[in-house]
């Protein structure tokens, strides 16, 4: 696993600070990677059937192999990292660092999107198209009148 740089790991990071703000409007995200990606396994969002399973069988559930996340574009990885449900584990360990070391080995996706030499793109466009507006329908769904 090749080090990331600092400025990648910064944008990481602050995409993760997206996600955690809007964690209440997951079901959207993965909503829209399931009809825009054509992995099969990113739905793993229906809460009555996963919390049935077991965390592992969950994360068996929700891991995408490292030949079919090289053949994602890099706005597929970004969503399929965010759709990731133990994607918040890289908040588990001590040094932010070493979380998302852990989940890189884990979930393949998130290794690979930092690889990629456009990650900070697909992540800033992530997050000026999506973020925004899911964060818009978040609000508007939410107004009490």
């Amino acid at each position: 696993m090749k080090k990331i740089t600092a400025l990648k790991r910064s944008a990481f990071v602050i995409l993760m600070s997206c996600v955690v703000a809007m964690s209440g409007i997951a079901p959207i995200s993965t909503a829209r990677a399931a009809e825009n990606s054509n992995i099969q396994n990113t739905d793993v969002s229906n809460s009555a059937r996963t919390e049935e399973l077991s965390i592992e069988e969950q994360k068996k559930r929700a891991y995408v192999d490292y030949t079919s996340a090289e053949n994602m574009s890099t706005g597929e990885l970004v969503r399929t990292v965010l759709d990731y449900p133990f994607i918040v584990d890289v908040y588990a360990y001590g040094i932010i660092d070493q979380g998302i070391d852990v989940v890189r080995e884990q979930f393949p996706p998130l290794d690979v999107l930092l690889e990629r030499d456009d990650a900070l793109n697909g992540i800033a466009s992530w997050k000026s198209t999506y973020f925004l507006r899911d964060l818009k329908m978040y609000i508007s769904g939410h107004l009490v009148d």
